[in-house]
């Protein structure tokens, strides 16, 4: 009797293992946000991610420094916190057989929001990437996103030097005197001495943002996937 109360113990056990379907994941904010230090102020995020099966959103409250999100199991998930649910979003991505504890940073914001994206219409698609993989050979914003895309839909994850992009040369003219801060920390800000000189940067496709030191004007350079590119300078306005 008791071999047999033992064999359903067991049984049980292995069966209760089998019915945990979802990974939980520590996501670590960084103590310091730059869009934060420009305005002085705590501000709120929208948290978006994809959860290995969809793509899901939610509002995230000031001053929150952890977030425990619950995800398919032995799944890719990517997560996007963007703050003040408009400007350029911190990044972190979960792997099957890593730490369920990842922190957010600027530097992969690019190339996981272009996952986040895909996924939105093709989440098998993505599942299939590896991240990790993609980071040990480029750098984000140097995948050309289209050529990686393309690679995808074709069943050819090709992570040779076919899918790396160009940075393209943007124009400034006009620019008010002084610093313009980047709110990404991976992004050298902008420091006009003369205001009729020109200023040249070199980026990749994507959307940029700076604040004024003094004024608090935003400047936003948008360049598109075939180069052009559109800036403009607006007052800065965060909504709490």
């Amino acid at each position: 009797m008791r071999k047999i109360i033992f064999a359903v113990l067991i049984v049980f056990a292995f069966s209760s293992c089998s019915f945990i379907t979802e990974d939980d994941i520590m996501l670590n904010v960084p103590s310091n946000i730059p869009l934060e230090e420009m305005t002085g102020e705590e501000i709120y995020y929208t948290l978006t991610y994809f959860d290995g099966e969809q793509v899901r959103s939610e509002y995230v409250a000031q001053n929150t420094k952890k977030l425990n999100v619950k995800v398919k199991k032995g799944s890719l998930s990517l997560f996007l916190l963007y703050p003040a649910s408009t400007y350029t979003p911190l990044s972190a991505f979960y792997e099957p057989g890593k730490s369920t504890s990842v922190k957010f940073s600027y530097s992969d914001s690019s190339l996981i929001e272009f996952l986040i994206n895909t996924a939105e219409y093709n989440p098998k698609l993505i599942s299939r990437v590896s991240v990790s993989g993609l980071l040990a050979r480029y750098e984000a914003d140097e995948i050309d996103k289209i050529k990686f895309l393309d690679a995808l839909e074709k069943g050819v994850i090709n992570y040779s030097t076919d899918i790396k992009a160009e940075k393209k040369i943007v124009n400034l003219d006009n620019l008010t005197y002084g610093r313009w801060f980047s709110d990404r920390d991976d992004i050298d800000d902008i420091i006009v001495k003369d205001t009729a000189i020109s200023i040249e940067l070199n980026l990749y496709e994507g959307v940029y943002f700076y604040v004024h030191e003094d004024l608090k004007n935003m400047l936003t350079i948008v360049i598109s996937e075939n180069g052009e590119s559109v800036s403009k300078v607006d007052e800065f306005e965060i909504w709490y």
